[in-house]
């Protein structure tokens, strides 16, 4: 609540706790909302405990953000001061280690604990990767059974080994005497915890390297393929199974171009099912389509359409959709394309290069969905051979045009519907003195 700005002072955050479902439905629950927020300042989760104003940190902000606990952000904080890990292995382990969080059940016998298995697996097979793993078990896990959920921890750490490295299936299940819910159950929440740690690492560095790798691994570890596989994964949305990817894989099929080029008869051989051979030619169909489209929008003659000088984001609404002016031309956006080019051109003024993460503009996977839908909508207003936006290839973009072109209309943009946008203005523009005018440059202070 503090974070996402619904309580911005105690009086504010026992308002809200008073209509909330807990509230009303245990009247006699008492909130000591006193011991929450010194527990948030210690944890330095909020910026202090004031009674009259309430903020949450960039560390605080990073938690509520990514979905960890107050446990799980706090236990991998303190971890990253002391073990940094250097192998996807290390922070699958550093991930799983976390607390707040259920293993499938099933996922170890008792014998298996008592023996002593997953040590012994780890230093049959994973000895080169030993030394981060063993940072976070007893120093005499090699004399003492480990605890149930420390030998559950070492177990999932080399199953997701495997799993990530695309291992088959059933070889999966027999090594690991585990079948395909449990290792779907174990990967998704090792997922969501590296994706935490991610988020960790970038509210204090937000170009660490590291950053862009975790999220690389968080995606290999809810698909089980490798991270090289994330375009064609998201391109197919759900029509290719890690099965599916094994046998293109085999095939010595690893990227979009090489699928996109296969015939129908050469997909038929590796993908048996009809149904799904149909909608991956009606899909593959339409990838071509986009693909032409975006080559036909690049080779516009400059006669028809020069490259911008200037652009104003204007954020008036007319009809559905928002204003922006390039070289003086209206083009209308739809919201969500108008959200992707605000954090384009924010990022463009505010950093040094002006790269901005794919996940700080929107979470999830369909980012390039959305910016190649906003360069579409930006091609109807103002057609010209200007590509609008980089990509580096590392999931980092930047808006192709030059700090001085851009305009923000800031005074639309504090009423805007999105409080992302609101808050972003307030936070780094706060509002003019009256003397000064509503649209600002980006040669004024913001």
């Amino acid at each position: 609540m503090i974070t996402g700005g619904l309580a911005e002072s105690v009086a504010s955050l026992r308002h809200i706790w008073s209509r909330s479902y807990c509230a009303c439905s245990q009247p006699g629950v008492v909130f000591d909302d006193g011991a929450v927020l010194t527990k948030l300042y210690d944890e330095g989760l909020i910026t202090g405990v004031n009674e009259d104003f309430l903020a949450a940190t960039s560390l605080g902000r990073a938690v509520a953000s990514s979905g960890l606990t107050v446990r799980q952000g706090s236990h991998l904080h303190r971890q990253l001061e002391h073990n940094f890990p250097q192998t996807p292995l290390g922070w699958t382990a550093l991930a799983l280690s976390a607390p707040d969080w259920d293993f499938p059940p099933g996922i170890l016998t008792r014998s298996e604990q008592r023996s002593g298995a997953p040590v012994r697996m780890l230093y049959q097979r994973f000895d080169h990767e030993l030394d981060e793993i063993a940072a976070l078990l007893p120093e005499d896990h090699r004399k003492q059974p480990l605890t149930f959920r420390a030998s559950a921890m070492l177990k999932g750490v080399l199953l997701l080994s495997d799993w990530c490295r695309m291992v088959d299936l059933q070889r999966l299940e027999e090594r690991y005497q585990m079948h395909l819910g449990q290792i779907k159950s174990i990967s998704e929440s090792a997922a969501h915890l590296v994706n935490g740690i991610a988020s960790l690492i970038e509210s204090s560095a937000r170009l660490d390297p590291a950053v862009e790798m975790l999220r690389d691994h968080a995606f290999s570890l809810k698909t089980g393929v490798p991270a090289e596989y994330r375009d064609m994964v998201e391109s197919f949305d759900g029509l290719l199974n890690r099965a599916d990817l094994i046998a293109l894989s085999k095939a010595g099929v690893t990227t979009l171009p090489e699928l996109l080029e296969l015939s129908p008869d050469e997909l038929a051989k590796l993908i048996s099912h009809s149904h799904k051979q149909t909608g991956l030619m009606t899909k593959i169909d339409s990838l071509k389509q986009e693909v032409a489209m975006r080559t036909t929008l690049n080779a516009v003659p400059a006669g028809l359409g020069s490259l911008p000088v200037s652009m104003e984001i204007d954020g008036s609404y007319e009809g559905d959709r928002y204003l922006v002016r390039i070289n003086g031309l209206p083009v209308k956006l739809t919201g969500k394309s108008f959200k992707y080019l605000i954090k384009l051109a924010w990022s463009r003024l505010k950093r040094d290069a002006g790269w901005v993460y794919k996940e700080d503009i929107e979470i999830g996977f369909n980012q390039a969905r959305y910016l190649y839908r906003m360069k579409n909508e930006i091609a109807q207003g103002f057609p010209s051979a200007w590509k609008i936006f980089e990509n580096n290839r590392l999931g980092y973009y930047r808006l192709d045009l030059s700090p001085e072109a851009i305009r923000i209309n800031f005074e639309n943009l504090r009423v805007h519907p999105d409080y992302e946008i609101r808050q972003m203005v307030e936070q780094v523009a706060p509002a003019p003195r009256p003397s000064q005018s509503g649209t600002l440059s980006a040669s004024l202070p913001c």
